[in-house]
């Protein structure tokens, strides 16, 4: 169900396999949004299952979906994707901030953090003048590469994209789909979702 109570998913079935993008294309409002989240484990679906491999991750923690191989580029970065008073290096780290070697025995690892960090920066072209810079501070374009390149470091197995160039200049725009198309590559299953058509 939407944020209103109305069905926005009914009798939805689809398979994405290793190595290919589904794309869901149309208008705002059509349960595109709810579709991604009830897949990411952010919106429990009322009835049905989702698998990732043989295992069913619907009604599963955040945590565990995350630890199953499934990343998320959500349509909102702002909101959804960063933490945006928090430097570049810990946004990088946000779902690994548990996990060795950045944290040890519940006390984070500020060397191990900044080393990574700088190393992501350099590997996803992020244009910052440091990776304590506040994420707010960066431009929209590299904003979304701090939340591309932490969500596909990791080696997803399943990479939700939603609306993941949008707001951005045509120079983003390519270097979004070739990372996504990249990762497509590698074998990990992408289902896009985007209200550009062309896309």
């Amino acid at each position: 169900e939407g944020e209103r109570g109305r069905k926005a998913l009914d009798r939805l079935s689809l398979c994405v396999r290793c190595g290919e993008i589904v794309g869901v294309a149309g208008v705002d409002g059509n349960g595109q949004r709810e579709l991604a989240l009830a897949v990411a484990g952010l919106l429990k679906p009322a009835s049905g299952s989702v698998h990732l491999g043989q295992t069913n991750i619907a009604g599963k923690s955040p945590h565990e979906i995350i630890h199953a191989g499934l990343r998320h580029i959500p349509e909102d970065r702002h909101s959804a994707g960063l933490v945006l008073d928090f430097s570049v290096a810990d946004n990088l780290i946000l779902k690994q901030s548990d996990q060795l070697p950045f944290s040890a025995k519940g006390v984070l690892q500020p060397r191990a953090i900044l080393d990574y960090a700088a190393g992501m920066v350099k590997k996803f072209d992020v244009r910052t003048r440091s990776v304590n810079t506040e994420t707010k501070n960066l431009s929209g374009g590299n904003q979304q590469k701090v939340v591309l390149g932490r969500e596909i470091d990791q080696d997803p197995k399943l990479l939700i994209a939603a609306q993941p160039t949008r707001g951005l200049d045509v120079g983003a725009t390519e270097y979004i789909h070739h990372a996504l198309l990249e990762q497509r590559a590698r074998g990990v299953a992408i289902l896009l979702i985007s209200t550009e058509l062309e896309e």
